[in-house]
């Protein structure tokens, strides 16, 4: 969200949607759209959630490739 990168939603239904992250709940994640339409997605209807690089962003990627670090905002659990 605060890159304000454009990113690829492939829900499980096959439908491609591209656009900006602009806001996100427990449920749902908000997406607008070319022209600034806003969309709500339910984030149990996305398969798949990349960059314009082919970068996945989904969890089960990231627990395995581990290709970040943490921000120095982290707060730890203990």
């Amino acid at each position: 969200m605060k890159d304000q990168e454009v990113v690829f939603f492939t829900l499980l239904e096959g439908e491609l949607i591209r656009g900006i992250i602009t806001g996100f709940n427990r449920h749902e994640i908000t997406v607008s759209l070319k022209g600034g339409i806003p969309v709500a997605i339910l984030r149990h209807s996305i398969y798949d959630l990349r960059n314009k690089k082919g970068r996945c962003f989904l969890k089960s990627f990231q627990e395995e490739h581990r290709d970040w670090e943490r921000s120095h905002l982290f707060v730890s659990e203990n």
